[in-house]
């Protein structure tokens, strides 16, 4: 039977351990102040860094949103660019077919 519980990210696994122990020297009447503030610096720098890393990949995601859109504008200008073309193309093949008739040397 599969664990129901996913392995936590990587990059939140730092975050994890210097949470449990913060808690635990908190916790732990520990007597050594310095340990516990050093664990907090290292707890913010790694709550920072990951802020960091999120940004960065919404600045990524947007990026890429931005420049599918512009790709898809960009096709969909071109399809309507080759659809006026066939217009123009299929006006030009019926004048011609027209003047053909006209002329008696195309029959329908």
């Amino acid at each position: 039977m599969p664990d129901p519980s996913p392995p936590s990210p990587p990059r939140w696994q730092h975050f994890l351990g210097h949470g449990l122990t913060v808690l635990a020297l908190s916790l732990g009447g520990l007597s050594s102040f310095h340990a516990l503030r050093a664990e907090v610096v290292e707890l913010r720098a790694t709550v920072h860094a990951l802020g960091q890393i999120e940004e960065e990949h919404s600045r990524q995601a947007d990026a890429a949103l931005r420049d599918n859109t512009r790709r898809r504008d960009a096709d969909l200008q071109l399809i309507r660019d080759d659809i006026k073309e066939l217009r123009s193309d299929l006006r030009e093949l019926r004048a011609d077919l027209k003047q053909l008739s006209r002329k008696g040397e195309y029959k329908q």
